[in-house]
């Protein structure tokens, strides 16, 4: 599944059922990007946060900050960075 698509699906979930198991998922990952901003990335909080959207070992190393192609972009760093402050 793409990165993408794996967030919408969250969305989604806390969208339609924010007094259930969306209002469970909407805290477990405002609680995981917290730390994630807190410690960083390339750390274990930060890698914590971005398996909720990968779902593969490729796009973990993407979102945990180890793949340097996608680094060495001028948007990678900052695409990061975003999808932890827009949790």
């Amino acid at each position: 599944m793409k990165i993408i698509d794996k967030m919408d699906e969250l969305h989604l979930l806390i969208y339609k059922d924010p007094q259930g198991e969306g209002g469970r998922k909407a805290r477990e990952l405002q609680e995981k990007a917290f730390a994630a901003i807190c410690k960083g990335l390339r750390t274990p909080e930060w890698k914590a946060y971005a398996c909720l959207f990968a779902s593969n070992p490729e796009q973990l190393a993407r979102l945990s900050g180890y793949d340097e192609e996608f680094n060495n972009t001028t948007w990678g760093p900052r695409a990061l960075a975003y999808l932890a402050a827009n949790s």
